[in-house]
Parts: C-alpha cells; sequence; structure tokens
C-alpha cells in the first residue's frame, strides 16, 4: 500500500496553465477601436500642424501662381493670384480666433464621442480639399490676363477670382469652426453650401454679359456645374450626417443620447 502511493502519479498542472493565460490575456482591440485612435491621431497632428499647412499653401499656389503669371509679371496680372494667396488663409485664422466652442458642459466633455475625430474627420478633410480644389481650379482655368488681353478675358478672369477667393475663404472658416468644435459650425456650413450654390448662379449670370467666345462659354458652363454638383454631392452625403449623427449632436450642440 505504501509503494502503491508513493508511485502515484503527481496531478499535472502545467497543463491547466494555459487556460488560465488565455482567460487573463487583453481582448485584442477591434478594428473600430484602432480606426478611432487612427483618427484622434490624424486630429492632432493637424491641429499641431496648421502652420505648416498655411507654409505649404503659400509655397504652392504661389509657385503655381508664378508659372501662370511667367516672366512678364505686372501687377494687374499678378494681383488676382494675390488675393487668393492670401484670403484663405486669413479666413482660416479668423476663424481660429473668432469661432469658440464655449463652455462645454462636463458629462459633453468626458462623453467618449465629443470631438471631431472618427467620421467627422473625414469632413474636415473634404473642406480643406474644397479650399485647395478652388485655387486648382483658378490656376488651370483662366491664363493671367496681360495688357494686351481682350476686354472678356479680363471679366471673366475677375469672375473666377471672386468664385475661388470667396468660395475658398468660406470653406476655411467651416474648417476652422469645425475644428474649434463652435456650435455654429452646422448651421454655418448650411449656410457655405448655400452660398456657393449662388455664388455659381451669380457668375453664370455675369458671364452672359461678357461676350464670351462660344468654346469658352460652353467650358465656362461645364466649370460652374461641376462645383454646383459638386455641392449638391456634398449635402447629400454630409447633410444626413449633421442632423443624425450622435458625434456630432455632442460635440457641436452638447446635446447627449436621450436627452432632449
Amino acid at each position: 500500500m505504501h509503494c502503491i502511493l508513493e508511485q502515484r502519479p503527481f496531478e499535472p498542472v502545467a497543463a491547466a496553465e494555459p487556460r488560465t493565460r488565455l482567460r487573463n490575456s487583453p481582448s485584442p482591440i477591434s478594428l473600430h477601436d484602432r480606426l478611432q485612435a487612427r483618427s484622434a491621431t490624424i486630429l492632432s497632428a493637424l491641429e499641431a500642424n496648421l502652420w505648416r499647412i498655411g507654409l505649404l499653401w503659400v509655397v504652392l499656389i504661389g509657385a503655381g501662381a508664378a508659372l501662370r503669371v511667367g516672366t512678364s509679371a505686372s501687377l494687374a496680372s499678378a494681383l488676382p493670384y494675390l488675393v487668393l494667396l492670401i484670403a484663405p488663409p486669413l479666413a482660416m485664422i479668423a476663424g481660429l480666433a473668432g469661432f469658440r466652442s464655449g463652455p462645454v458642459p462636463a458629462e459633453v466633455g468626458r462623453h467618449p464621442l465629443y470631438g471631431a475625430n472618427g467620421l467627422m474627420l473625414s469632413l474636415l478633410l473634404a473642406l480643406l480639399g474644397s479650399v485647395a480644389l478652388r485655387a486648382i481650379e483658378l490656376l488651370t482655368a483662366s491664363p493671367a490676363v496681360g495688357d494686351n488681353a481682350p476686354e472678356w478675358l479680363g471679366g471673366l478672369h475677375l469672375l473666377l477670382t471672386i468664385d475661388a477667393t470667396v468660395a475658398g475663404s468660406l470653406y476655411a472658416l467651416a474648417f476652422a469652426a469645425a475644428l474649434r468644435r463652435s456650435t455654429w459650425f452646422p448651421t454655418a456650413l448650411l449656410a457655405i453650401w448655400g452660398c456657393d450654390l449662388l455664388l455659381q448662379l451669380g457668375v453664370a449670370r455675369a458671364a452672359q454679359t461678357l461676350d464670351l467666345p462660344a468654346n469658352v462659354s460652353a467650358a465656362l458652363d461645364l466649370l460652374l456645374q461641376g462645383n454646383a454638383t459638386r455641392v449638391l454631392v456634398s449635402l447629400a452625403i454630409w447633410l444626413p450626417y449633421l442632423l443624425l449623427s450622435t458625434r456630432v449632436a455632442v460635440t457641436y450642440r452638447h446635446r447627449l443620447p436621450g436627452r432632449a
């Protein structure tokens, strides 16, 4: 009996260790959490590098304008590009200084959806893209106006400069309001989209008085229709998000889910 007891095998403890380690190991990070962390990182980098974005704007748009004007630059031909160069950055600076989120209730600030990351970050980047796109349109759609340019070209260039400068500055303001988490942002963006549509109609009507050549008039119509189409597509994509998103309600309306 004593020998049998001594020869009984010892209970295997090692076999239970993997099960214990599995129970105690941290759960893998979900794809949603990883995307949220990535968007928060991009947003922080965006906020910290606004001056670099402004510097990049000055360098790229300035270089494009210099190539467009060429060596025979005059004040009259360079002035529209100078206005385009400084107006959107000044609008963004004014927006960052003027738009404030105001006092945020503590429970709102602690909410996990408070902030401009997630899908909201895509809208911010789209607004920046709209500013750049209008500048590129001006640089590519119309040549610089020289001393011997026809009268219709000077008028057309003025209209396109107004369109690019005003629209770019408005979208820069909207970007600043969103970045500052201002409660004015949703209303301001809707108003800016409306102003952009009216701007396209105004340019089209004013262009009818310039006696444009047929091919130039057709190209201008395509350009204005493209601008209006992009605004309508933006409305179709982002308006439901602005109205229904919990993040927008928390961040820009200070409304918590389940509360009026």
